[in-house]
């Protein structure tokens, strides 16, 4: 699944398409009613001649922000776009596009999903992205956080430190791939009880994650299976240290990775470097 950096590469290849070239969308075509969530067929397909005037995420969402309209895409597991000219576009297979959108220069930005999963919102403003529930409840991304507030807020919950990061509720913008990875960097074990993690653990957990996402985002993010932007793949999976390790030598001790199931998820660790505190 696409995660934070994965989004901001696809959000600042969309940025230079869209805002370089002043681009307007024309119209919009939707093949795949079923991605809509806060918006009709009709209503989206209404939509005439919007000068797009940025595009940004937020934790894992893009945001295609028009004057008059927000577009709020999430990628879920396989979303991806594709640049397509009017002959070209004449030519492909429409069956896994979830929304294409006719541009000012002719031609045609697709939104695709195999599986069908990924989504479309759309809000009339700014205020209406942040007062809807799923914004409301999403914490701040890990360079905007005021870290003695969130220490506050989560020391004493009593959930695995890996289910926590995944929540969202708290930290935003760290899912499967990185939190191992900020684990592993932080040296703790993702069984880890979050009240048993001290204040000075977790700084070393946020200066991870802003190390790790900013060196991801640089290097195109992480393609483990299919993610690319624009026919890109990434390279930061090359540069992993745990994650879809299992049985490898550890890069620092050599010990093999060992790979568990935490809050549902497949998770990759080193036993020698991230030990778990059993007497707390």
């Amino acid at each position: 699944m696409p995660e934070l950096p994965e989004v901001t590469v696809v959000a600042n290849q969309l940025k230079a398409i869209l805002l370089q070239k002043n681009q307007i969308i024309d119209s919009i075509k939707l093949y795949c009613e079923k991605s809509l969530r806060t918006v009709t067929k009709k209503e989206l397909e209404d939509l005439k001649k919007l000068k797009v005037i940025d595009v940004f995420q937020i934790a894992k969402n893009l945001i295609i922000e028009t004057e008059d309209k927000y577009f709020v895409l999430h990628l879920r597991m396989e979303g991806n776009f594709k640049l397509l000219k009017k002959d070209k576009l004449e030519r492909y297979d429409l069956k896994h596009t979830i929304a294409s959108f006719k541009l000012n220069d002719n031609n045609w930005l697709l939104f695709d999903d195999h599986r069908k999963f990924a989504t479309i919102d759309l809000f009339e403003n700014n205020k209406q992205i942040k007062d809807h529930t799923f914004f409301k409840n999403l914490g701040p991304e890990p360079w905007d956080l005021d870290f003695e507030k969130f220490y506050q807020q989560i020391k004493n919950i009593k959930s695995t430190i890996k289910s926590f990061l995944l929540s969202q509720k708290y930290l935003s913008g760290l899912g499967n791939i990185y939190v191992d990875e900020v684990l592993f960097s932080a040296k703790i074990h993702p069984q880890e009880i979050v009240k048993n993690i001290t204040k000075e653990q977790f700084k070393k957990i946020i200066d991870a994650s802003i190390l790790i996402l900013k060196a991801s985002i640089k290097d195109g993010g992480s393609t483990i299976k299919t993610f690319k932007s624009f026919g890109e793949k990434g390279n930061f999976q090359n540069k992993l240290m745990v994650h879809g390790r299992k049985g490898l030598a550890c890069k620092i001790c050599r010990t093999p990775i060992k790979k568990i199931v935490v809050a549902g998820r497949g998770t990759y660790f080193c036993p020698t470097e991230q030990i778990l505190n059993i007497n707390k």
